[in-house]
């Protein structure tokens, strides 16, 4: 048959036949479900009637494939399946299965609609590996030399390798989802691997840390600690690469009192770095002082005063904060030092000197001599030896939310990079690890409030401009509806949480509530492959990585056994 690797109706695979037909699925007989084993053909075991076993029901022109869902037998036959003496009766399993896809037998293309239906008595196969595994990767009869990524085998079978493409598993972006302990860290190391095979560029944020220990073709950063492994690089994000936003988001002002004095203060510090003329002692005082050079100065550079960047000297901004708060005057000149002003805004002052000089954010306000993150990956982005690209956030501070608004700045930046044209030629994807952490967050009041969107834009519009994001959470009720649902591909690991799976399955279109009925039996390692350029929800087992990451917990054993026994 033309275009499959194996014929999907061998006769030693037969295990039953059509007695009931549906538009979505059959009933089938299972003459060999009560058995004790299944069959063995060439040493390789067929379950001949096991639920979620894959089944190739016999058409015409096509194979369908389906998947067997349940399995029963009728009642008055409940009692044949117990222990008894003498030969045992006859038992009728019977099978619920959902049907999934066509396959043309002629040239082997694969439909994701069912193109004709069985007739009542058609028989009913074990789908082979190797089929299952050319209709999981939807591939064509000249995709030999194409660029695939080995990262998982069939659930049933782990001696068939599923491989799959970089535009099947990024092309519309990609999740990664399961509960802790399901294997969501191994899939990312795997592929981490698998990717820094290619000619890839990938940007790993890493949260936690734990993929210090992957290797070839991996480049590590961090931002704050030394960190392992020792190849690791420490690199600081300025302040001066954040928005004024991302600051008033750290430095958490009062909507009404704090705010505009803060504002105000940023952009005199701003104008003065243009003008240093007006400055004294790398401040400018308003009390008593006329308005005049000040107001001519800000129109002459108006556009970069009010601008976004944080282009100025924050270790200043303490005391220009106290200098803006004057009285209010019509004259040509500011008024007296407005006492209560400065009373409303000492705590901010106090927050700002505060964190300004905290070790934990060194790598943002003390940047020093090192080597700037951005400046990093443009090193990485030239560089042809090194496809992976790791930063660690382990050691930024959780404090005023600066690990979130240091991941945000981090996708800013590669948005504004993709929108330029930067990445035409090298297309970029970007692992966001944890990434409840990161999307779907807002920080300020009702008067001042600060939305974390930039990966929710890449989600939204990065693809155009060969940006593409891949997701990995233990925790998809937290993500918006809206961002899971522009994943085109999806490994969706054990989920156990009612909310985790509905969401799952409202998000993509291509998992049902039978498929989904799966998510919480399966074992580590194991995942459901689903999305759009997949013909049906692919039960595989990701390999294991070479360098797994240190995802593990405390060895209590070790480290809390008694010297001697207590008695």
């Amino acid at each position: 048959m033309s275009g499959l690797p194996v014929s999907p109706f061998d006769a030693d695979r037969l295990i039953g036949s059509v007695v009931e037909c549906s538009p979505t699925s059959l009933r089938i007989n299972l003459p060999l479900a009560s058995k004790i084993e299944g069959m063995t053909l060439h040493g390789a075991r067929i379950g001949a009637g096991e639920v979620g076993e894959f089944v190739c029901i016999e058409t015409q022109q096509h194979a369908i494939l389906g998947r067997i869902n349940q399995i029963k037998l009728p009642d008055r036959e409940r009692l044949s399946v117990e222990p008894h003496m003498g030969k045992p009766p006859q038992s009728h399993p019977l099978g619920l299965v959902q049907l999934l896809c066509s396959m043309s037998l002629s040239s082997g293309e694969v439909s994701t609609g069912i193109s004709s239906f069985p007739r009542i008595g058609a028989s009913v196969f074990s789908a082979h590996p190797d089929l299952l595994c050319k209709i999981a990767e939807f591939a064509k009869a000249d995709d030999e030399d194409v660029l695939a990524l080995s990262i998982a085998t069939l659930a049933r079978d782990d001696k068939t390798p599923v491989k799959l493409t970089p535009e099947k598993l990024f092309g519309r972006h990609a999740a990664i989802l399961g509960a802790t302990g399901g294997g969501k860290s191994w899939t990312i190391a795997r592929i981490i691997e698998s990717l820094a095979k290619s000619n890839a560029k990938v940007i790993l944020i890493d949260a936690t840390g734990e993929y210090h220990t992957a290797r070839n073709g991996v480049r590590h950063l961090h931002l704050g600690a030394d960190q392992p492994p020792l190849s690791s690089e420490e690199v600081v994000l300025p302040y001066q690469a954040m928005s004024i936003h991302d600051l008033f988001a750290m430095f958490r002002p009062s909507g009404q009192s704090q705010a505009p004095k803060l504002r105000a203060a940023m952009k005199t510090l701003k104008l003065l770095k243009l003008e240093n003329s007006l400055a004294v002692n790398g401040l400018f005082v308003k009390a008593n002082q006329s308005k005049s050079l000040f107001n001519a100065a800000y129109v002459k550079h108006i556009v970069a005063v009010d601008a976004d960047e944080a282009d100025f000297d924050i270790n200043k901004l303490p005391q220009q904060i106290e200098h803006e708060c004057i009285a209010l005057n019509n004259s040509g000149n500011w008024g007296n030092v407005n006492g209560n002003e400065q009373s409303y805004c000492s705590s901010l002052i106090a927050r700002i000197a505060s964190m300004v000089s905290a070790p934990e954010f060194a790598c943002i306000f003390k940047p020093g001599a090192k080597k700037s993150l951005f400046a990093a990956m443009a090193e990485f982005f030239a560089d042809k030896d090194n496809r992976v690209l790791r930063v660690s956030l382990r050691d930024v501070a959780f404090a005023s939310n600066a690990r979130e608004i240091v991941a945000n700045t981090i996708g800013k930046h590669l948005l504004t990079a993709a929108r330029t044209g930067c990445f035409q030629a090298k297309p970029v994807v970007v692992i966001l690890d944890e990434a409840h952490n990161f999307i779907n967050k807002s920080i300020g009041d009702e008067f001042s409030r600060h939305y974390l969107d930039s990966y929710e834009l890449i989600a939204r519009e990065g693809r155009k401009f060969c940006l593409n994001l891949c997701l990995a959470t233990q925790r998809p009720r937290d993500l918006p509806e809206a961002v899971l649902s522009q994943m085109g591909t999806m490994i969706v690991h054990r989920l156990t949480n009612n909310n985790d799976r509905e969401l799952v399955e409202k998000a993509s279109g291509d998992i049902d509530r039978s498929a989904a009925g799966f998510l919480p039996t399966l074992a580590p390692g194991e995942a459901i492959l689903v999305g759009t350029d997949f013909a049906f929800p692919v039960s595989v087992k990701i390999i294991p990585p070479v360098s797994p990451p240190d995802s593990r917990g405390p060895n209590y054993q070790k480290l809390w056994a008694a010297s001697s026994t207590i008695t």
